[in-house]
């Protein structure tokens, strides 16, 4: 075999072709729990309820008013969603989802006004934390089945 083998790396350190992460432990998947993220989720999303409607908005909205800074703010404050995914492990493509979600936020929301309402409507870190959710989901099932198949391997 050619020197760069894979085949002296344990498999639970060996990444696959289509792009799969190391696997993850059953137990804790980020520094964040689900509940803690989904605490800054509601925050920035969806915490507030404009009166007379069922439309919630969060401080993403809010902060995103102020010129020049607001928009920077929030988009700092969004990336612990993706700090948090790249510290479970997760897949590249699901990394690149993030952040495009992220990079949408700020480019649409830094245009005055327009890009007001937009921080109002797009609800980025709400898309973050149901796709941070399920990646952390789809690696503790692949952790799982890795260790099942390790184990039959015995």
């Amino acid at each position: 075999m050619p020197s760069g083998s894979s085949q002296n790396v344990p498999i639970e350190d060996r990444v696959d072709p289509v792009g799969e992460a190391a696997p993850l432990p059953d137990t804790h998947s980020g520094f964040l729990s689900d509940e803690t993220l989904e605490t800054y989720e509601a925050w920035l999303d969806s915490k507030f309820r404009l009166p007379g409607t069922s439309m919630h908005f969060g401080l993403d909205g809010l902060i995103g008013l102020i010129p020049g800074i607001g928009d920077l703010t929030t988009t700092g404050i969004s990336t612990v969603f993706v700090a948090d995914a790249i510290k479970s492990g997760a897949r590249l493509s699901t990394l690149l989802r993030m952040v495009g979600n992220i990079g949408l936020d700020f480019a649409l929301g830094a245009i005055p006004f327009v890009g007001d309402l937009f921080d109002f409507a797009f609800k980025s870190n709400t898309k973050n934390l149901r796709i941070l959710k399920e990646e952390r989901e789809h690696l503790r099932e692949r952790a799982k089945r890795l260790n099942e198949n390790r184990g039959s391997l015995e």
